[in-house]
This record gives structure tokens, C-alpha cells and sequence, in this order.
């Protein structure tokens, strides 16, 4: 009976022979969940990473339990919305349940929270993480911006994901259609993945 980590091993097996051969079809479908990637990171060796919208704190959680190896995550949130409809109240809450469910590894030191927008902590962001995980701000012009900047401070080899890509896009929430502009300017990028095991599927690629 195969193992967990066999099964992570074989994953990153077809990752990284995708990258290497790229297949005809430009999206690779993955039988994973989101909540693996955290294990595929570790198999990876990567030690320093991102994640751009924290809410609750749960997926900073997996990215630093799952992998034993990271020593550092900076985990950013404004708790600030753009959507006047939502009560600054629920805000309040998910900041203070982040920081209880990342207390352990904030006191550690594995986690760095910084509560303030993306797009003013990547000025001063060092040139050397291993991955970002993109989950905030959901507009196009964000979106895009998020992949932007911090692709810029993703070293060669590294992972970029991007939560939702299934999500609707109609309103405010634009995220394929950012993600998919971005390929569009970023010819060099040959494959992308998709997680099947989520209904609003994480797409992930790693940097040329």
C-alpha cells in the first residue's frame, strides 16, 4: 500500500518531469488538494516562503506544520476590506483567530506576521524565497499585481500559487483572468498545475 510521502514523491515525480517536458496541454491536472502542497514544499527543500492573504490563519498553519524544513514564512494580511458590505467586525475576529492558531510558530519564530497590504511589504522583500501562496485581495488589478511583484522575489526553481483559480469571475473576483493574463506576458512559463481535489482548485507553476 503506497504511503503518504510515496504518494507526495509521485507527484513531485510528475511536477518536475512536466517542467522538464512539457506536455501538449498547457494545464496539468494534479490528484492532490491544496493542503499537499505544504508536503510537496518539504520534498522540495524549500525553506523560505510567502503567503499573501491570511484570514483565519489556517493554510499558514499547513505551510509550517507540513513542512519541516521552513524556517521562515511570512504570513501577510491587511484585515482591511474592499468590500464595503462586509462588517469590519469579521476582520477583527480573523485576525485574532490567525493569531491563535499561529501563536505556536510566531513564539518559534517560523512565522513573521505582517499586518499590512502586500504591496507595501514586497518593496522591501529579499530576492530569495522559495515560494508564495497568493489568497488576498481578489481584483484583477491586484491579482496581477500580487503575481507581479512577488514572481520578482521568487528565486528560479521556486513555486508561485495562486488560491480560487475556479472561483467565479464576475464582480469584483477576477482571479483566472489575472492569472491567465500573466501567462499571457510570460511566455517562458510552459506548464501550470491544478489541483483536483478542490472545487475552486489552487493552480501553481514553478519560475523558470
Amino acid at each position: 500500500m503506497e504511503t503518504e510521502i510515496e504518494r507526495i514523491r509521485g507527484l513531485l515525480d510528475i511536477v518536475e518531469e512536466s517542467v522538464e517536458n512539457p506536455p501538449k496541454g498547457f494545464y496539468v491536472d494534479l490528484d492532490m488538494s491544496r493542503f499537499d502542497i505544504p508536503k510537496l514544499f518539504w520534498l522540495m527543500g524549500f525553506e523560505r516562503g510567502v503567503e499573501i492573504g491570511v484570514c483565519k490563519g489556517k493554510f499558514s498553519h499547513a505551510l509550517i506544520a507540513g513542512n519541516p524544513l521552513l524556517k521562515t514564512l511570512y504570513s501577510i494580511d491587511p484585515y482591511d476590506t474592499y468590500q464595503p458590505a462586509e462588517a469590519d467586525y469579521l476582520f477583527k475576529d480573523n485576525y485574532e483567530e490567525a493569531m491563535e492558531k499561529l501563536k505556536p510558530f510566531l513564539d518559534d519564530g517560523r512565522c513573521k506576521f505582517l499586518k499590512s497590504p502586500s504591496f507595501e511589504v514586497v518593496k522591501g522583500a529579499s530576492a530569495d524565497l522559495d515560494f508564495v501562496h497568493i489568497d488576498g485581495d481578489h481584483r484583477f488589478k491586484s491579482v496581477l499585481a500580487d503575481i507581479t511583484q512577488w514572481s520578482e522575489k521568487v528565486v528560479s526553481g521556486g513555486v508561485i500559487a495562486c488560491m480560487s483559480f475556479y472561483i467565479s469571475s464576475n464582480g469584483m473576483v477576477k482571479i483566472k483572468d489575472a492569472v491567465k493574463h500573466y501567462f499571457s506576458l510570460h511566455p517562458e512559463i510552459e506548464t501550470a498545475f491544478l489541483t483536483q481535489r478542490d472545487s475552486r482548485r489552487t493552480i501553481f507553476w514553478v519560475k523558470p
